[in-house]
């Protein structure tokens, strides 16, 4: 399997946030899309966490992120950056594209 570069990523993953904001014209359905997502985000983040068995403290250190960091994404108190992402995706052991996909998948069932 061919896994896409860093920059293709970003460009997918850019190109579906722009697509699910125009579909959704009214400010409060991208307030609400916005929280569906990072629902998933923080859902798909700390369910690979607790399957690989690590604590927030570890994956902190794996991320190169603090501790309280973590939670905060956890709990949807705040967005990630790109770099975070990245560096999160790594710690989970997977590629930014599997934690994408999961939490697109996440955000579907919903």
């Amino acid at each position: 399997m061919i896994t896409p570069d860093l920059s293709t990523l970003i460009r997918t993953f850019t190109v579906y946030f722009i697509d699910q904001a125009v579909k959704t014209q009214d400010a409060d359905r991208m307030e609400a899309l916005s929280d569906k997502l990072l629902t998933s985000f923080a859902f798909v983040v700390r369910q690979r966490r607790l399957e690989l068995g690590l604590t927030q403290e570890e994956l902190a250190h794996r991320a190169n992120v603090s501790m309280r960091y973590v939670s905060l994404l956890e709990t949807k108190k705040h967005q990630p950056t790109l770099e975070t992402i990245n560096g999160l995706s790594e710690g989970l052991e997977m590629t930014m594209a599997e934690l994408v996909r999961q939490i697109e998948a996440t955000l579907n069932k919903a």
